[in-house]
């Protein structure tokens, strides 16, 4: 019995572990972002018009939303929207990981994302995983440790039919233990096939295996005010304003971005958990 057991963790043990490679890093030195690894994704959303950059300054990248846009004034935000020039594809498994703090009050209304996003022309859908901030959960006692967690695959934006599937969207708002949003705080998306994991600060805080993305995805990074149509974020008490000069100006930072690339198992590694497999599974039928 023990025998056999032992024999099974020995060759369990013998695998030597795949170490994921590092494929991208910033740190945000300098005083602007790298265009050769990021863009400013222009585009509206919500109550957003996303065309402002990031603030770069002492290895810190902070993601602004101002109340007062020139291009509508009194009618929408100007928001930012930072997204990697490359789009990264699964494979065997990738790690998307960056330092976030929250340092400055942000009022209530406002959603922060970083999130991976795709989109499928030839067939009208986006693939999309997701940590989203709502300020307003931030800023109530009894929900200010919570995240949007959301997973899609094949997404064909029919919300009504849809949502929350578990085919086509996955969403939860889980707990976040200890969270404190005003200190740097580690948050990694794990991308397996099959399987995304959120994890933060080292802890895993949830996992899904439904709706899974599986199409090459950029990493983004972005603020904004949504609109009456999500509940749960808006707020009628932040407005768009229509005067330059009482623009106030919101944000959050980022810091040491990485991504990851997890390898595939190599040939022997498969082979002796194969045997490690076999071996229990014949000491499992004798029993």
């Amino acid at each position: 019995m023990f025998g056999r057991i032992a024999v099974s963790l020995l060759i369990l043990a013998a695998i030597p572990c795949a170490r994921a490679q590092e494929i991208f890093r910033d740190d945000f030195n300098g005083t602007s972002f790298d265009a050769s690894k990021w863009f400013v994704h222009e585009f509206a959303l919500g109550r957003t018009d996303f065309r402002m950059g990031p603030t770069i300054a002492g290895g810190v990248a902070s993601i602004p939303i101002d109340t007062y846009d020139p291009r509508a004034p009194g009618v929408a935000f100007s928001g930012t929207e930072l997204e990697t020039n490359a789009s990264f594809s699964r494979g065997a498994g990738l790690e998307f990981e960056a330092r976030i703090r929250f340092n400055d009050p942000l009022p209530t209304g406002l959603v922060a994302a970083m999130f991976l996003y795709g989109y499928n022309s030839a067939k009208n859908t986006s693939d999309e995983i997701d940590y989203e901030f709502l300020t307003n959960q931030m800023d109530d006692p009894a929900q200010r440790d919570r995240a949007l967690l959301t997973t899609f695959n094949d997404w064909d934006f029919d919300y009504a039919n849809h949502s929350n599937d578990g085919i086509h969207m996955r969403t939860v708002n889980p707990s976040i233990p200890g969270i404190d949003w005003t200190q740097w705080n580690t948050f990694m998306i794990r991308w397996l096939p099959g399987r995304v994991d959120w994890v933060v600060n080292g802890r895993t805080v949830s996992s899904a295996t439904e709706a899974v993305a599986d199409e090459p995805m950029s990493l983004r990074f972005d603020v904004w005010a949504p609109g009456s149509d999500w509940p749960a974020a808006y707020d009628a008490g932040i407005q768009p304003e229509a005067n330059s000069a009482l623009n106030t100006r919101y944000s959050y930072e980022v810091d040491s971005i990485v991504v990851r690339s997890i390898p595939e198992p190599s040939a022997a590694a498969l082979f002796l958990l194969g045997m490690a497999a076999l071996s229990l599974k014949a000491w499992i039928r004798r029993r």
